[in-house]
């Protein structure tokens, strides 16, 4: 073998060592590389805050518990008058005597279940009428004994929450046709006292009408005796909504009794 094939062989065994030297450290540095960048990554997931604010909206999402609602009996607004320390007689006020005084006749005669089961293919029930008329005097209060004399002359009778009521004598089924209250809170009369020193500026009429057979009849009476009440006292008429009773209204109500009346044969 010649000198210069001798060198040859020598200088591509050096490359082939040299290329091989290379690929090996190149081979053992990649573990290093991966741990590393595995640790990186572990570093910065650490780093990064919780989402907290993506928790709490997914807690406010959540639907809040329903709460029971009782049923809440339907009251009628009967206006009246409240009084004053000076015994102002003009000085209208909300509503709560009177209101707590049919209240009271209402839970003492009612006798359905709230919680009965309807059945769905039967009619809606409509809501019985409640009429409520006030004769209101233009000048001079009602006098105690005055009231007695009238009261006696138009069969109305003292009674239960020491208000007037109309009896019909003839039907034992429906004896109350109307009640009379004192236009004034709480709505009472002083039976049980001295009449003679008692004077009010009006009075209520009320009653309540589901569609019974005769309830267009018990109408035609109550409007009848405020009528004569008005007439007797110089007083006015006024409606549930202390406006003056037109014949219009008047129309509307003997309507609505008859329209009442012909829904209870329909649903019975």
């Amino acid at each position: 073998m010649n000198p210069t094939t001798l060198r040859i062989i020598l200088a591509i065994g050096g490359l082939a060592f040299l290329a091989a030297l290379y690929f090996w450290e190149r081979h053992r540095a990649q573990p290093k590389t991966a741990q590393r960048r595995a640790k990186s990554r572990t570093r910065t997931r650490a780093s990064k805050p919780k989402p907290v604010v993506a928790k709490a909206a997914a807690a406010s999402k959540k639907p809040a518990p329903k709460k029971k609602v009782a049923a809440a009996k339907r009251e009628p607004n009967l206006g009246m008058l409240e009084m004053s320390e000076s015994n102002d007689q003009d000085e209208r006020d909300t509503p709560k005597g009177f209101a707590q005084l049919w209240s009271k006749m209402r839970n003492k005669d009612d006798h359905l279940e709230e919680d009965a089961l309807v059945d769905d293919a039967s009619p809606p029930r409509l809501e019985p009428l409640l009429v409520q008329l006030f004769v209101i005097t233009r000048s001079e209060p009602i006098a105690g004994t005055e009231l007695l004399a009238a009261a006696e002359r138009h069969q109305l009778f003292p009674g239960a929450q020491d208000i007037f009521y109309c009896y019909d004598i003839e039907d034992e089924t429906e004896p109350v046709l109307f009640s009379v209250a004192n236009l004034v809170h709480p709505g009472t009369f002083p039976f049980d006292s001295d009449m003679a020193e008692f004077h009010c500026p009006g009075l209520a009429l009320f009653a309540e009408f589901p569609g019974a057979p005769h309830d267009h009849q018990r109408l035609d009476v109550m409007l009848d005796t405020a009528t004569a009440l008005a007439a007797e006292f110089d007083a006015l008429i006024e409606d549930e909504q202390h406006r003056p009773l037109t014949s219009s209204h008047t129309k509307w109500m003997r309507q609505r009794v008859r329209d009442l009346q012909h829904h209870a044969k329909v649903t019975n």
